[in-house]
């Protein structure tokens, strides 16, 4: 397998996030915001942050990324960021700024379609 560089990078979830190119990022972070806006009580923005590495061998090393910002107008981003960690399916994100962000490095093919109809439920009810 690792005399295929590719083929690991395919493979191994952590390298591919780690290798994603930005414009990829972006991309991504437009097709999940254009799903999310069809949402009532929903505010979304895209923007670039930072995704960190970890620790281990990239202890404190940043990576550009692009964010999904998703502020609700009839519950908090507390509020909303409670239900969707503690949901069956937890969703971790990330809390600030009064908003709930999603960084699309970290997410995973199929994340997008969950994320979407979990948060379209939380806010029917």
């Amino acid at each position: 397998m690792y005399e295929n560089p590719e083929k690991v990078i395919q493979k191994i979830p952590t390298l591919r996030m780690i290798t994603l190119p930005l414009a990829e990022l972006q991309q991504h972070a437009q097709r999940l915001s254009s799903a999310l806006k069809q949402i009532k009580s929903l505010k979304v923005t895209t923007l670039a942050g930072t995704s960190q590495v970890g620790g281990g061998s990239y202890p404190g090393y940043l990576l550009p990324t692009e964010l999904v910002a998703v502020t609700p107008t009839t519950i908090s981003a507390t509020k909303l960021e409670s239900k969707l960690r503690i949901s069956d399916s937890p969703i971790i994100v990330r809390l600030e700024k009064g908003q709930v962000q999603f960084d699309v490095r970290t997410l995973q093919i199929g994340d997008d379609e969950k994320i979407v109809r979990r948060i379209s439920q939380l806010m029917r009810s």
